[in-house]
């Protein structure tokens, strides 16, 4: 198995290639331990993961949680056949966000980030003007 982390912006990607089970998840989850400190989106890109076994999903969970605690969003794309068997099977794919690829993943962060700034505006408009007195000096 093989992790790695970019970063873009405020944005983290992951990618994982290989293996992820018994035997590599301790170096997975070493990776990925300071994801929890940064902010922004995590973009997990499975397409080159071969395998996934419940040790690797197990992993995932621990990931999903430290990323929510944090409040960091997280998302998958780019599943093979088998991983998104595995994810359908787990149940993961209604836990998680899942994504065809980066583009349609980084479209979606892009979406909500404007849905949240939108709903901001709404309710400072929402809460009505300032009343600073009949000559608006706050008397």
């Amino acid at each position: 198995m093989k992790a790695n982390i970019a970063t873009k912006g405020q944005n983290s990607f992951v990618t994982i290639s290989g293996r992820l089970d018994a035997s590599s998840v301790h170096d997975f989850d070493k990776t990925v331990a300071g994801l929890s400190e940064g902010k922004g989106p995590v973009i997990v890109d499975l397409s080159d993961l071969e395998f996934i076994s419940s040790a690797g999903l197990r992993s995932i969970l621990m990931l999903g949680k430290a990323l929510k605690a944090a409040n960091r969003p997280l998302a998958f794309c780019s599943l093979n056949h088998m991983v998104d068997e595995v994810f359908q099977i787990s149940g993961f794919v209604t836990i998680f966000s899942i994504f065809s690829d980066r583009a349609a993943a980084l479209a979606s962060f892009a979406q909500m980030e404007a849905d949240s700034e939108l709903s901001r505006i709404s309710q400072k408009l929402d809460s009505g003007p300032v009343n600073n007195g009949p000559e608006g000096d706050g008397h």
